[in-house]
């Protein structure tokens, strides 16, 4: 259904007709298997095939790139030779962070990249508007019942045992599992250190310097310094025998290593290889885990939501609240034994 929009796209059809096509096929899935229809589901289609148009370089033929060619500047001349997704995403980034001349920055935000049909192609505002209703209630919800680990050591110890013994012998989960709750990494981000495209390099007895953010709203994101919930030996070890176990993926991209090793994310499995994590946690629980880990672990004098956009690094502030409903429980004995937080590159 999402290659079937995309190529439809490509060939010139309405952007909101598109939309259609792949509202009335979601509605009629959902009602063959009785279930109810998500105006999520359909947002993510529309963003799965979107993606497809852009890595294809679908781009609006009629864009006049002229005026912006008058300027002699290697970051202008960088941008005229980038594929369109880059463009898109320096130009996104640019709308808050403008770092160009003025009349630079004016040329930019003039230019129409995509083609007219790619910009209809968009979901209805009241659709926009449900989903965020959805959203905020979820999260209201999370607020009022947080989720507690009573014994945050037992966790942790089960955490760093397993990484201290862990080789390409070991099943996926018992690696990849313990990897995200010790770094606050997204399954991709951790997985795609099998591609080259994440980095972890040793700073301290503790901190990895990261590269390869996902989800960076447009922007690249530089390398920055993370806290470890374990020695950053330890943890690079246990990374080498993931790329190991899982081979070279650098034919893949992100999206396909996720997809091809998706199955394996399931609370069951999350709960086998940590039992004493409590009912309704998933893998991305582990990230707001480490987050509440990191807050006592770690001597400091941050809010927690200005914790985790540093450590999980978030776009701002705010983004860090919906990972302040979890609690860690039993750590008063090792309160700041990690020692001061050092996050200076």
């Amino acid at each position: 259904m999402i290659a079937e929009a995309a190529t439809f796209l490509m060939a010139g059809a309405d952007g909101g007709e598109v939309v259609e096509f792949l509202r009335r096929e979601l509605l009629s899935s959902a009602e063959k298997r009785g279930r109810e229809y998500s105006v999520n589901t359909l947002k993510t289609y529309v963003s799965h095939a979107k993606r497809k148009v852009l890595e294809a370089d679908y781009r609006n033929a009629s864009c006049d790139f002229g005026p912006l060619m008058e300027f002699t500047d290697p970051d202008v001349t960088a941008f005229l030779a980038a594929p369109l997704k880059t463009q898109l995403k320096v130009q996104r980034h640019h709308r808050a962070h403008p770092s160009w001349s003025d009349d630079m920055e004016d040329v930019l935000a003039s230019l129409r990249l995509l083609p007219p049909n790619i910009v209809s192609f968009k979901l209805m505002d009241r659709e926009i508007r449900t989903i965020k209703r959805r959203d905020k209630k979820n999260m209201r919800e999370r607020m009022d019942k947080v989720i507690v680990v009573e014994d945050g050591v037992a966790l942790l110890k089960r955490a760093t045992d397993l990484l201290s013994m862990a080789s390409e012998k070991d099943g996926y989960i018992y690696l990849i599992a313990p990897l995200l709750l010790v770094s606050g990494r997204r399954e991709v981000e951790v997985l795609a250190a099998c591609a080259g495209r994440s980095t972890f390099t040793t700073v301290g007895d503790t901190t990895v310097l990261f590269k390869g953010q996902c989800k960076t709203k447009g922007a690249e994101t530089p390398p920055y310094i993370i806290p470890l919930l374990c020695s950053a030996n330890v943890f690079t070890s246990a990374i080498d025998a993931l790329r190991m176990k899982r081979g070279d993926l650098t034919g893949m991209t992100n999206d396909e290593i996720h997809h091809r090793m998706t199955g394996l994310f399931t609370q069951a499995a999350l709960r086998q290889v940590f039992p004493m994590m409590p009912e309704g946690c998933t893998w991305h629980t582990a990230r707001s885990l480490y987050l509440q880990y990191v807050n006592v672990l770690y001597s400091h004098t941050m809010a927690i939501n200005r914790l985790g956009k540093l450590c999980l690094g978030h776009f701002d502030e705010n983004e860090s609240v919906r990972y302040l409903s979890t609690r860690v429980d039993g750590m008063d004995a090792v309160k700041g034994c990690f020692g001061a937080l050092d996050l200076a590159t």
